[in-house]
């Protein structure tokens, strides 16, 4: 029941929109984080299924992570979503961050640890599209940091 309430919050979240979220970037070659609404990302979009996998819900479902396929540009179509109740909110309004962009992640083998001045870390494996074998091949890991308590989340790769 409650991985069902979580997908139903998520969608529910990504259909209406949410406003600008307060995030870092991060540069890289491939992906950065910004608001759902400006990467384009919808329930369409979700990589989820019934049996929960590519969802991951933390601080007591106050934040979803959640794994999406843009389906295009093939070679750079995968990402997550993050939903996170913004501290700030009377109505418990969520904000929906995104970091798309990349060959493939890997949310359902991600490993998080948790540190009470920064909050939850999640490392979500990715894999890097080589041009010149047109294969996919392990790259660096997308590292989130999810801080509940001041509503932000950070991305390093």
């Amino acid at each position: 029941m409650i991985r069902f309430a979580a997908i139903a919050s998520a969608s529910l979240a990504l259909a209406l929109g949410s406003a600008a979220p307060r995030a870092q970037t991060f540069s890289d070659n491939e992906g950065s984080l910004k608001s759902c609404k400006a990467a384009n990302v919808g329930l369409r979009d979700l990589a989820i299924n019934a049996q929960g996998s590519g969802v991951r819900s933390f601080y007591e479902g106050a934040a979803l992570v959640l794994q999406v396929d843009q389906i295009e540009p093939a070679a750079a179509s995968a990402g997550i979503v993050v939903l996170l109740i913004d501290p700030q909110s009377e109505l418990g309004d969520r904000n929906c961050y995104a970091a798309t962009g990349f060959n493939g992640l890997n949310l359902d083998n991600a490993k998080s640890s948790y540190a009470p001045s920064t909050g939850v870390t999640l490392r979500i494996p990715a894999m890097n599209y080589d041009a010149e074998t047109g294969t996919s091949k392990p790259g660096r890991a997308l590292v989130l940091t999810i801080n509940a308590a001041t509503g932000t989340v950070t991305a390093t790769r």
